[in-house]
């Protein structure tokens, strides 16, 4: 590709992201029509499209009930059924993994820091004055 064709391509881009969101899908739905579903650069482009559409809060949003609903799973496993669920290609899936991991570690930090202003330790569930939680009375009545 020369410089000039580089500089209408820019240029092209530049006034598309101008459009809003359902001009630029029709267009995009338009053009895609006309692109070999299998060459390497429609795929290329629906995934960068769907990250921008979709975005990563609506992926992030869907694995964060995931992991509110079991902890225990692990983000590639989280990644792995986001990628059946939203259709996505394989190849999308070490940047799923990479999400799934920095949504686990949100809501982990989100629990210690609740647990904090609490006064309990998230992870053993022990209180600041070194008793468990709900023992309080059982302890005192013995």
């Amino acid at each position: 590709m020369t410089s000039h064709q580089k500089i209408q391509v820019r240029k092209f881009f530049n006034e598309f992201l101008l459009l809003n969101n359902s001009e630029q899908l029709y267009f995009f739905k338009l053009w895609a029509d006309e692109l070999d579903k299998d060459s390497g650069l429609f795929k290329r482009i629906a995934d960068l499209c769907f990250r921008k559409w979709f975005g990563e809060k609506g992926i992030e949003q869907w694995m964060e009930r995931r992991f509110q609903g079991d902890m225990s799973l692990t983000p590639k496993r989280v990644a792995y059924e986001c990628r059946y669920y939203f259709r996505l290609r394989r190849k999308m899936e070490p940047w799923l993994v990479y999400l799934a991991q920095k949504v686990k570690r949100k809501l982990y930090m989100r629990e210690v820091r609740a647990s904090k202003r609490s006064g309990v330790d998230g992870v053993t569930g022990i209180t600041e004055d070194g008793l468990s939680n709900g023992d309080e009375e059982s302890y005192f009545t013995q």
